[in-house]
């Protein structure tokens, strides 16, 4: 099955993470060079003009020449809850890790979640609870405590104190830039970097439209799972389908419905317990996939011979593939080469 929002959208993040990379960071107009790609968007939602201001919606119309992003450069600085919900999500990991490992931190996508998020918030759009940020911020602050949780190129998913944590005004046929501006379960049909939609329900069956939505990409926000396309199944190649059943083959998360998830076939629970069979995906956290089921993760500094025993990974000193390789559990702050490559000949030149 097709997933291209996730392809898109993950490609340019891991790209970013990487310490000295410049892609993704803002230029002199305050806009990213990394802008998400445009969605492939069902015709048939797109908005042909603004609502009236009893629909709810703002005013906004797609009959606009010039391509533009959905939410606007920033005209000043950005507002203090954007400041510090994309803090958490983009700059505190890279700030903790690059400390970790005593070096300057990456570049990340902190800009294009400052734009997409202030807007919204400015407009009314969406608005933040301070008690849920205040218990997002402490559930992000203990996730990133210690040091053993860095790995290349990849941060620790957002904890579930800080999803679900943005909450839509738009009412059913307003305009919206993203599903996270409308409210309850309604998502924004038709939404694209740039080009706005209309909040409606789920569809019952037949047509659907997927597309990149930027504000739910730069917020790390799971709005497919809380506001979904289909009412009693997901969305793939533009029509909707029924979940599958567990045990049946998956290749995304939202094929397997609410109370299960996606680790190769659908399993039941969110996410795999500790001693549940597992192929590699989804355990709860402080748990790893290791020789076919959930474990616990060990403690920095604990013996361990693979990166699935630990919560970042098994730092081992010279060859690891030794037969006295034995590691401790800690951070891993570069890309080592795997054994099997490093021991590659070097190529000929061809004549």
């Amino acid at each position: 099955m097709v997933r291209i929002p996730r392809v898109v959208a993950a490609g340019p993040l891991l790209l970013a993470l990487w310490p000295g990379c410049t892609c993704g960071s803002p230029t002199s107009g305050g806009q990213s060079t990394s802008a998400a790609s445009p969605a492939s968007a069902a015709p048939s939602a797109a908005p042909s003009a603004a609502p009236s201001a009893s629909a709810g919606g703002p005013e906004l119309s797609s009959r606009d020449p010039e391509v533009r992003p959905v939410y606007p450069p920033l005209d000043g600085p950005p507002l203090p809850q954007a400041q510090r919900f994309c803090s958490l999500v983009h700059d505190l990991p890279l700030q903790r890790g690059a400390a970790c490992c005593k070096r300057a931190p990456g570049t990340g996508f902190l800009a294009e979640c400052l734009r997409n998020l202030s807007g919204a918030l400015r407009g009314g759009a969406v608005q933040v609870a301070e008690e849920g940020l205040q218990r997002c911020e402490q559930a992000r602050t203990e996730q990133l405590s210690g040091c053993d949780w860095v790995l290349p190129l990849q941060q620790p998913p957002l904890p579930d104190a800080c999803r679900g944590l943005l909450q839509g005004t738009r009412k059913a046929g307003a305009v919206c830039r993203s599903t996270l501006e409308c409210e309850g379960s309604l998502h924004c049909a038709g939404v694209g970097p740039t080009s706005t939609g209309r909040c409606v329900a789920a569809s019952e069956d037949g047509p659907c439209s997927p597309a990149v939505d930027p504000l739910v990409v730069y917020t790390s926000q799971d709005a497919e799972r809380r506001q979904p396309a289909c009412k009693q199944g997901f969305c793939d190649r533009r029509r909707c389908h029924a979940w599958l059943k567990p045990g049946e083959r998956c290749n995304h998360q939202e094929a397997c419905g609410p109370g299960a998830h996606c680790d190769g076939v659908c399993r039941q629970g969110e996410s795999g317990k500790v001693g549940e069979p597992c192929l590699g995906g989804r355990c709860e956290a402080g748990a790893r996939c290791d020789g076919g089921k959930c474990v616990a993760t060990r403690a920095e500094g604990a013996a361990c011979e693979r990166d699935e025993q630990c919560r970042g990974a098994c730092v081992v000193p010279g060859p690891r593939d030794s037969a006295a390789a034995q590691g401790t559990c800690g951070p891993r702050c570069s890309i080592s080469m795997p054994p099997n490559l490093a021991k590659l000949p070097p190529r000929k030149p061809e004549r």
